[in-house]
């Protein structure tokens, strides 16, 4: 989600800090009207340069691609892009075991999306390359409202999670990708919590994938925690601000009237105007000395207490359910962004609900670097799942260890 705390930080507003929800390229514009079809029908795709730093092996390809996904609300489609990586050589009849990536925090401006850099590095996507000399196919949902028109409908789990289902059903229709059924969902930060709704609602949603299990790196279990903007949380700066953007656009009964004072809305709106990276990232151009801007202007009290606002929390916080698919829950210990304990506590509810959890406890490993460390377990045991291997559990050690 942030980098480092100097990203959590606020220019002076500018009068053109403004938002850009519009398409990234041509490819990005849907058609309009939408043509009919079920979720994950592929509407076009366009191959991409495969970078040497992303550790593929030879011969891998890569291809945008636009999709179909759907709105939980209303059920109406949207248009969807992202990124499908193909190993090299000829898939078996049976198909290539499927990764779906879901990603970490971005940004919420249409052009912060993971498939607009032409060469993206392997850390967007932990484990590819070691993915993609094993045989699977990895597909990067970009989500709705980034690259294509927006708004961004960030930290929305069911919109998310969608979205990520979706990207392995346009997969399997790229010629040559051979994408199979059989499906590992990973994801890290923002991305975690996609990931574990995308898992919660697999069995329903997309009944004909055989889900394998769920990796999770650093996800966001608890929301409540990511809109502290006090100047004791730094870390909460950017991220919350690009939910009271984002929120109120996307979801329903929303305001910031009330839990926020004069001028708040154009603060939020010059942090919601950078990514994380690129050109115009938080990392060139705001400066850390300009925060206490932000946090004079919203009352986190008055937000939390407010019903609607936390309606809207609760509903897109994973909840721990009694079934479900196995899970890889992983966690750095020098996390500053997600704090640990939120994530031992949604094991530990998990466990409690007699969930299969394994768990991986990262010494030192901060939030930037949580995925790429997780990454090698998730890889072998991703591959267990495929084998047929027996499911693990921490639960009774991590029981033993939170009591």
């Amino acid at each position: 989600m942030i980098v480092a705390a100097a990203l959590i930080a606020l220019t002076a507003v500018e009068d053109d800090n403004t938002v850009d929800i519009s398409p990234g390229s041509a490819f990005y514009v849907a058609p309009d009207p939408l043509p009919s079809g079920p979720p994950g029908k592929l509407l076009r795709s366009e191959p991409v340069a495969v970078a040497k730093v992303i550790g593929a092996p030879a011969g891998t390809s890569a291809r945008r691609v636009l999709y179909l996904s759907s709105s939980p609300r209303d059920g109406k489609a949207v248009a969807v892009s992202g990124l499908v990586y193909t190993p090299p050589g000829a898939a078996t009849a049976a198909g290539r075991p499927v990764v779906a990536w879901a990603h970490g925090t971005q940004g919420v401006a249409s052009d912060c999306a993971p498939s607009l850099n032409a060469n993206p590095p392997a850390i967007t996507v932990p484990g590819l390359g070691a993915f993609l000399r094993r045989g699977w196919v990895i597909a990067a949902s970009d989500y709705p409202g980034m690259g294509t028109a927006g708004p961004n409908a960030y930290m929305d789990g069911a919109v998310e999670g969608r979205a990520v289902l979706d990207s392995v059903r346009a997969a399997q229709q790229l010629p040559g990708a051979g994408a199979g059924a059989k499906l590992l969902i990973w994801g890290h930060s923002q991305g975690g919590q996609a990931a574990l709704f995308a898992g919660a609602m697999a069995a329903d949603y997309a009944p004909e994938l055989k889900l394998l299990g769920v990796a999770a790196a650093a996800p966001a279990v608890e929301l409540a925690r990511l809109l502290a903007l006090d100047g004791n949380d730094l870390s909460g700066l950017a991220l919350g601000s690009y939910m009271l953007w984002s929120w109120p656009l996307t979801q329903p009964g929303l305001s910031l009237d009330g839990v926020t004072k004069p001028g708040a809305e154009k603060l939020i709106d010059a942090v919601a105007s950078h990514c994380l990276f690129g050109t115009k990232s938080l990392i060139e151009e705001l400066v850390l000395s300009e925060v206490e801007k932000v946090t004079r202007a919203i009352s986190v009290p008055k937000l939390l207490a407010d019903p609607d606002w936390a309606r809207v929390l609760k509903a897109n916080t994973p909840v721990a359910s009694t079934s479900g698919p196995p899970l890889l829950i992983a966690q750095g210990t020098a996390d500053t962004i997600i704090r640990p304990q939120t994530t031992y506590d949604y094991i530990l509810r998990l466990c409690a609900a007699g969930r299969a959890v394994k768990e991986l406890r990262m010494e030192g490993v901060d939030h930037p670097n949580a995925g790429v460390a997780a990454a090698p377990t998730v890889v072998d045991w991703a591959m267990a799942r495929l084998a047929g291997a027996t499911v693990p559990s921490d639960c009774v050690t991590t029981q033993v260890a939170g009591g």
